[in-house]
């Protein structure tokens, strides 16, 4: 769901096939970062069994909020945000205890909506050359 005109940076990296646990991870450049990318974002993985979600974080214009997956506190007009989605960004009862995680995803609800979209999911382990999507 990356938006139509505007200069997104999608980046993905993995471990080793048999542990990528700890190393995958998806990152997003917002390069021209405006009101438009105020909203919630949370991190999603799949494990063998179930999703995990990590806390959701709200980034809004003006105010100070405390978080571990956006760069800023708040955005504002051509700022540049980052976004990064890893293991290490869920609590501890959330954490995998097998070496590997089928699949990684960012997702984002925007401001004045109700439902999260994938920004991107990165899925080392898939079947086809096509692994590393950005909706």
């Amino acid at each position: 769901n990356t938006p139509t005109g505007r200069h997104w940076d999608i980046q993905f990296f993995d471990g080793d096939a048999s542990n990528n646990r700890d190393l995958l991870k998806v990152v997003v450049v917002v390069k021209d970062a405006s009101v438009k990318d105020v909203g919630l974002y949370r991190c999603v993985y799949m494990d063998q069994y179930e999703r995990h979600f990590s806390d959701r974080v709200y980034l809004p214009t003006n105010d100070i909020v405390e978080n571990q997956i956006v760069n800023k506190n708040s955005v504002a007009q051509n700022d540049t945000l980052i976004i990064v989605c890893d293991v290490k960004k869920f609590k501890a009862q959330d954490y995998p205890n097998f070496p590997y995680i089928n699949w990684l995803t960012i997702e984002w609800m925007p401001a004045g909506t109700n439902d999260f979209v994938t920004m991107s999911t990165f899925s080392p382990f898939a079947y086809t050359d096509v692994y590393r999507t950005s909706s």
